[in-house]
């Protein structure tokens, strides 16, 4: 890696947010497709709101990332669709590496 790296601009759970002409019923179905067609390697769920993609526990016994998405509608560009997304461990994750540390 020829490019250093700041550690204070590292992020612990990596966020993203995207913008997207694909209407709300469009994008929840891409998600609900990409789960059905690799269900072996992972779980979640889609609706309105919110969707949760989570690597399978079987694949991997210690840690297994989730991919948290937020679907908003854009008040400033109606033709646009907002997805945020944050990437990191589940929430019982971040209660066992406290007790760990204790």
């Amino acid at each position: 890696m020829s490019q250093k790296v700041p550690i204070k601009s590292l992020l612990s759970r990596p966020r993203f947010k995207v913008f997207t002409h694909l209407s709300k019923q469009e994008f929840i179905d891409l998600i609900k497709k990409h789960l059905e067609t690799n269900s072996t390697e992972y779980g979640g769920y889609a609706n309105q709101e919110v969707a949760m993609i989570r690597v399978r526990k079987d694949k991997d016994k210690y840690w297994h990332p989730q991919l948290q998405i937020r679907i908003e509608d854009d008040d400033d560009h109606p033709n646009y669709l907002v997805v945020r997304g944050i990437i990191g461990p589940p929430s019982n994750f971040g209660h066992f590496s406290h007790f760990c540390m204790v």
